[in-house]
């Protein structure tokens, strides 16, 4: 027999006896969908910066060389993460990054945008 939980004071979610919301698995979660742009960091203080939907993942394809301009500069360590809602806005947060310099870039890995 579902379960009625209140959410918020106003709206009720039913869920299974499991706490599971009913009909979970059917739900379109792609309009949830988290944008990340990344500055690596190899060990002679080059900065390299990108947009991923995972950060780690890609992280481990600049070090396996499958990234043309960081394929001979490893290895790289993530320095920096931040993440958007909107894909348009991490794309043009990452084409302001790819424009700043060394100063702004190690200010801001220091910064509480940092998401690391």
């Amino acid at each position: 027999m579902p379960v009625t939980h209140g959410v918020a004071s106003s709206s009720l979610v039913r869920t299974a006896e499991n706490g599971i919301p009913l009909g979970f698995a059917e739900w379109d979660f792609s309009f949830m969908a988290i944008y990340y742009v990344y500055i690596i960091c190899n060990l002679e203080g080059v900065y390299y910066k990108g947009f991923s939907f995972n950060p780690t993942k890609r992280l481990e394809e600049h070090n396996l060389g499958k990234s043309r301009y960081t394929s001979n500069r490893g290895p790289w360590h993530l320095v920096f993460v931040t993440s958007f809602v909107k894909k348009s806005e991490a794309l043009k947060y990452e084409k302001m990054l790819k424009r700043q310099n060394h100063v702004y870039l190690e200010w801001l890995i220091k910064s509480n945008r940092n998401e690391l």
